[in-house]
């Protein structure tokens, strides 16, 4: 677990509004806290560190191009994804899932990258060419990512209150319409946070934001059907077995302790 914020810079000391948010998510990244503050962008983060202990630290950026990225999550089978780059003449400054997802993304593009990857995250990616910053939540929204644009400047979060701590949204108060829809579903359904002009960016969605003008795709939704007629219960099981180890593998990766120890 680690924590993001970040905003669209438009004057003002923006130094001190990044450590205002990110001071209310160190219990999310107890380990360490990262800043940049650019022309058209400010990122925070704070990390928990699982991978490369001596290296993936963020905000990671290009000063030369431009681009910058915040990771909260993991990226299964990034090792694999490593291997690749490399043998595209690539070159990885350390060996964590950060670098890779970043190194992705300046090659492949967006769209392209994230076909090719797996796991939980929720990041935020300013591509310095086209000044287009890149809000993206995993397939099933298992990282979090609150986000809101008002007076022309967009604003983001891992929670609420980070984002609160942003002169922008510190007023924002409860929704009545909000509150109404909890009371009666018991959650808040869709991209609902409980906030004025606050919301939560959807599971397999993209926010972009470019030049005042902010945009929402969904870029991966579940495929319903296409499993084998003549797949046997037997098959089906032996399947399941083989992606419940090898989901659980990739899920073990790290340089540090992690998992369960059953004491008998």
């Amino acid at each position: 677990m680690c924590g993001l914020a970040g905003f669209t810079s438009r004057g003002g000391d923006n130094s001190a509004v990044i450590f205002s948010m990110l001071e209310t998510l160190v219990h999310r990244g107890p380990d360490g806290a990262g800043t940049y503050v650019g022309p058209s962008i400010t990122f925070g983060h704070r990390r928990l560190v699982i991978i490369d202990p001596d290296g993936g630290a963020q905000p990671r950026v290009d000063s030369e191009r431009g681009d910058a990225l915040i990771f909260n999550g993991e990226i299964y089978g990034y090792k694999k994804l490593a291997e690749r780059l490399q043998s595209e003449g690539v070159p990885l400054k350390d060996k964590s899932d950060t670098e890779v997802l970043f190194r992705l993304l300046q090659r492949h593009g967006l769209e392209k990258t994230l076909d090719m990857i797996d796991g939980m995250f929720a990041f935020a990616y300013f591509d310095g060419k086209s000044q287009t910053l890149s809000l993206v939540r995993d397939r099933f929204g298992e990282k979090p990512l609150f986000y809101g644009v008002k007076d022309g400047q967009l604003a983001f979060a891992s929670e609420i209150k980070a984002l609160r701590r942003h002169p922008a949204f510190g007023n924002s108060g409860l929704d009545p319409n909000a509150v109404h829809r909890f009371l009666t579903f018991e959650y808040l359904p869709g991209d609902e946070s409980g906030y004025e002009h606050i919301r939560k960016l959807k599971p397999g969605s993209i926010v972009s934001f470019k030049d005042g003008v902010m945009n929402e795709e969904i870029y991966w939704q579940p495929k319903i059907g296409g499993a084998p007629h003549d797949l046997t219960e037997e098959d089906a099981l032996t399947e399941l077995e083989r992606l419940i180890d090898e989901s659980v593998r990739e899920r073990l990766i790290a340089d540090v302790p992690v998992g369960l120890h059953w004491v008998l």
